[in-house]
């Protein structure tokens, strides 16, 4: 594949991760929401622990793609 389908392919994970964490976020203003009245939050800190997995599995990811790109635009 192409240094610039390489590159796409990052830009899409970036978007991947701050959607991410976007939902980690919002999550957690949720979960808080529901503390703050009085609210059982059981299964949207299941929900929460969800989105964190997939968020840490695209930051791998992510990493994985960069590290790539680096190699093709090293010089040989």
């Amino acid at each position: 594949m192409s240094l610039e389908w390489e590159k796409a392919h990052l830009l899409r994970a970036d978007q991947f991760v701050a959607d991410g964490e976007r939902r980690v976020s919002e999550q957690a203003t949720r979960i808080n929401h529901m503390l703050d009245s009085g609210q059982d939050v059981a299964e949207a800190q299941g929900r929460l622990t969800i989105l964190k997995v997939a968020l840490a599995k695209w930051h791998v990811h992510r990493a994985e793609i960069r590290q790539h790109v680096d190699r093709m635009e090293a010089p040989a």
